[in-house]
């Protein structure tokens, strides 16, 4: 017996280590990384919640007149139908028709995807009818609309001139112009 006794008690001991030991130390290794995981990501939510702050304060720094100024210029949506009729309303003040209008096939969603950019830009295409001087005054007051709006072409239709009299038909008669205008929608958060 004192010979074996010594060989059963190192066999209990292994057995022990490799039954109960082994396993509650891979278990407590496992919650240990696990630890140091839900750790980093704490440390990143209250990073998170530090910018989350400083930009909310940024935000509310912001005057309600200006908040207001800034979303008519980049709404969150830009609804085509209301575009169309601000674009004739203009026309109308200077004696010019719209025609032609062709709107974005994505305008209006106002939703993005993750990857996709914050400020999502929207192209109009239109033609409007009128004479020289109305046309001019209907870009002035694109021009100094409160939207922001890109005037990426413009064609003109040519102007007739007439031989006899030595002058353009476009002095007396209405000219086209056809406009391709980008705006921009916002797709990120509305308030912080």
């Amino acid at each position: 017996m004192r010979i074996i006794g010594p060989f059963l008690f190192l066999a209990i001991a292994v057995g022990l280590y490799f039954s109960a030991i082994k396993p509650g130390w891979q278990v407590l290794q496992a919650l240990n990384e696990q630890e140091s995981r839900v750790d980093e990501v704490l440390l990143q939510a209250n990073r998170l919640k530090d910018t989350y702050e400083r930009l909310y304060t940024q935000r509310t720094a912001f005057s309600t007149n200006n908040m207001e100024r800034l979303l008519v210029m980049v709404p969150d949506v830009v609804d085509p139908v209301r575009f169309v009729m601000q674009m004739d309303t203009i026309a109308m003040r200077h004696n010019i028709t719209v025609e032609n209008f062709s709107i974005p096939n994505n305008s209006g969603s106002g939703k993005a995807s993750k990857t996709a950019n914050v400020v999502v830009p929207l192209t109009f295409r239109f033609s409007v009818n009128g004479t020289y001087s109305n046309l001019k005054r209907f870009l002035a007051e694109i021009e100094s609309s409160l939207m922001v709006m890109d005037v990426n072409s413009l064609s003109i239709v040519p102007i007739a001139y007439d031989e006899e009299s030595g002058t353009s038909a476009a002095i007396r008669d209405n000219i086209t112009m056809t406009f391709s205008v980008e705006t921009h929608q916002f797709t990120g958060i509305k308030t912080l």
